[in-house]
């Protein structure tokens, strides 16, 4: 019997394959076995045909990895695995005897689930003015998974303590592509607000705090007393006058300067 050996590896007939289409970021716990059969131009197996791999990113981020056998088996068939921690589109290319395959199947990677750590929170103004709305800081949430990929579409709820005299408006909707979503908040009330969040659910580590600062000096709220009257002399006996000094929402204001002036004579 005449033993004849396969001929050159064909690019167009031998095949590559990915199952799964589609993974989750990770860094091997959701992979894709990519399969490659080899075969000449009549489509005769290849056995013993040196197979490289490799993958490049379409879109989103890289971080991706692939091992693979190095040499096909009597069939012509050799795997490999694929996973990545960027989410985003992957084409993966194959190589046999130093041949091009034309086959090049493409991999999602999905996000992950949310990080707690990895996502972020940020205020536009840590310091604000008490209002009615008037002056407000913008609250940014960054949804992001483990390996800092961001997360589209996830739904944010904000929180800010203490709770009183606050006007906390939600996101108007999901996260953008970036994994952004944004509300607002004012207060009437001064003091620090602890703002925090959760997306998908899932609370947030970092919080960001903004400091409610009384306003402009309200002539209408604030107020001053003294005694009705006091006994004619020249010091011994004499007046407390108090000034309590308020905003428009009627917060304390501290440290302002007060100016008294009094009337009449003898004074």
């Amino acid at each position: 019997p005449f033993d004849i050996p396969p001929g050159a590896p064909s690019a167009t007939l031998s095949s590559v394959s990915a199952n799964p289409a589609t993974i989750t970021a990770s860094t091997g716990a959701s992979a894709s076995t990519i399969s490659v059969t080899v075969v000449d131009g009549l489509s005769n197996p290849i056995p013993n045909a040196i197979v490289t791999f490799t993958a490049t990113t379409l879109t989103g981020a890289g971080g991706n990895t692939i091992t693979s056998a190095d040499t096909t088996d009597a069939a012509g068939h050799a795997t490999a695995t694929f996973s990545s921690t960027g989410a985003g589109t992957k084409k993966i290319m194959a190589t046999a005897q130093g041949v091009n395959l034309a086959s090049q199947p493409t991999i999602t990677v999905n996000v992950g689930p949310v990080s707690a750590t990895h996502s972020a929170i940020s205020a536009s103004l840590t310091t604000i003015e008490a209002s009615q709305g008037a002056e407000a800081s913008t609250i940014t949430v960054t949804a992001r998974d483990a390996f800092d990929n961001p997360i589209p579409d996830a739904t944010v709820s904000l929180t800010a303590t203490p709770t009183t005299g606050n006007t906390l408006t939600q996101p108007g909707g999901l996260t953008d592509a970036g994994g952004n979503a944004a509300g607002t908040l004012s207060s009437t009330t001064i003091g620090d607000k602890v703002v925090s969040a959760t997306v998908n659910g899932t609370p947030i580590n970092p919080t960001v705090t903004v400091t409610v600062v009384h306003g402009e000096v309200s002539a209408s709220l604030s107020t001053i007393s003294a005694p009705s009257s006091i006994t004619a002399s020249s010091g011994s006996n004499k007046a407390t006058i108090t000034v309590t000094a308020r905003d428009d929402q009627g917060n304390p204001a501290a440290g302002v300067s007060v100016v008294l002036a009094a009337t009449g004579t003898g004074n």
